[in-house]
């Protein structure tokens, strides 16, 4: 209710409010009853529970002016509290049964509260900030900015190039180049340097040796470059029909959990350290894949669970299970908004595999390796600033454990897998920044 524009009660109430506003004290006695003040209860950007003052009410003592003008101008911020009640739900473990009911469709509460997460697509999470300010990290990693300034193409990094290379994972001169090796992508190769723009210099492990080679810098990115995932309107495009919708509730809520589940690991992520933070990114993909409910075969067919058949990440992400195409989509999904906070470059790799699935395993005499057919599909992740590249491979973690999400590519190349270095999903390489080439000229 309104007194302002009572003839008797609003000279009255506009001379205290003047009074208050100039910061004088008023004698003047209001005659008339007025309404209480009604109130809200809500939060402040940074989260704090506060009560809103909903009008001002001048017949009271206002001894904290201060403190009544600022809840006055505090807004609650919907994002934000959905973000705590979230965070309250993951802390007391009641997120799973949350989940079970957005599988089937039956709770109104769980969508309403999930449809109020932030949307957390790899364009929203450009800076780490963004997860503090919305209440789901407590800290930036140290060193970030310095970080995203640093190369992608330096000297001694390990890249993949084609050529003329052995291609029997028995012999010894396995990926190296021969003269009557066949045509592959070897692993076996590190930048040297630069001839000019376009043509770049590398050496290369050779049965006799090392050999430097010529290279096109075009190649080199085809073959290295970070991976942009196939879009369709909101929609990424995976492999076997799999799709993410980084707007859906259910996307919305995984990711949330992630990223409070990152939190510790990421307080204690520190670019700036003699490893360049290697051991807390690596750790950092061990959270994520732990925060994703979704097996292998290998466990035998589980009917409870979202199969193969689903063609949505999140459904697979919070019960589910497939072969190798489906936890790798559903791991590259989920881990792609977190890479340039992260500080990990991904490109989805698919190629041929051997010796089962146990790291280790010798090759069959009889196994030669070959760009087709695809027998396999990973994960293969590039670390900033330390250009190191390690496989992330749930279907072998699934039966030998974590040393599979963390698989340098010098033992997982040589010993299990052999990367094609095929658009197998419609991925693309991103554009080149201004900051990703710093090799000398040779």
């Amino acid at each position: 209710m309104s007194l302002g524009g009572d003839k008797r009660l609003g000279p009255q109430l506009q001379r205290r409010i003047l009074a208050f506003l100039a910061g004088e004290a008023s004698q003047e006695a209001v005659s008339g009853s007025l309404e209480k003040r009604l109130e809200a209860k809500g939060a402040t950007t940074a989260g704090k529970l506060v009560v809103h003052a909903q009008n001002v009410v001048v017949a009271d003592a206002l001894e904290d002016a201060g403190g009544v003008a600022k809840a006055l101008r505090e807004v609650e911020d919907p994002t934000k509290a959905a973000v705590e009640q979230f965070r309250q739900l993951w802390s007391s473990g009641k997120l799973q049964a949350l989940y079970a009911e957005r599988l089937t469709g039956s709770s109104a509460s769980s969508a309403s509260l999930f449809g109020a997460l932030p949307e957390m697509s790899p364009e929203a999470l450009s800076d780490p900030n963004i997860l503090v300010e919305l209440g789901l990290w407590s800290a930036a990693p140290e060193g970030w900015e310095r970080m995203k300034s640093t190369c992608r193409y330096g000297v001694e990094r390990r890249v993949l190039v084609r050529g003329k290379v052995g291609t029997k994972p028995a012999d010894a001169n396995f990926m190296c180049l021969t003269e009557s090796g066949s045509d592959r992508t070897t692993s076996k190769a590190v930048l040297k340097g630069k001839k000019d723009q376009d043509t770049w210099l590398v050496d290369v492990t050779a049965a006799d040796g090392t050999k430097r080679m010529e290279v096109s810098k075009a190649e080199v990115l085809r073959l290295n470059q970070r991976h942009k995932l196939l879009a369709s309107g909101k929609h990424l495009q995976l492999e076997d029909g799999l799709k993410c919708d980084y707007s859906s509730p259910l996307t919305r809520a995984k990711l949330c959990e992630i990223a409070l589940a990152l939190s510790p690991v990421v307080k204690d992520l520190d670019f700036n350290t003699a490893d360049g933070g290697q051991a807390m990114q690596l750790k950092a993909v061990e959270v994520i894949r732990k925060c994703l409910d979704i097996i292998t075969f290998q466990k035998g067919l589980d009917r409870g669970r979202s199969p193969a058949m689903c063609d949505d990440v999140a459904k697979l992400a919070c019960h589910g299970q497939g072969h190798c195409h489906t936890v790798s989509s559903t791991m590259a999904a989920f881990l792609n908004p977190f890479c340039q906070v992260l500080g990990i470059d991904m490109k989805y790799r698919g190629g041929y595999s051997w010796g089962g699935v146990n790291m280790g395993e010798p090759a069959d005499e009889t196994v030669t390796v070959a760009d087709s057919p695809e027998r396999h599909q990973w994960l293969e992740l590039t670390l900033r600033p330390s250009l190191e590249s390690y496989v992330c491979d749930l279907w072998v973690a699934d039966a030998v454990g974590n040393d599979a999400l963390r698989w340098h590519i010098t033992e997982a190349y040589q010993n299990r897998l052999y990367p094609n270095g095929t658009f197998n999903i419609g991925q693309q390489i991103c554009s080149e920044e201004p900051s990703d080439v710093d090799l000398p000229d040779l």
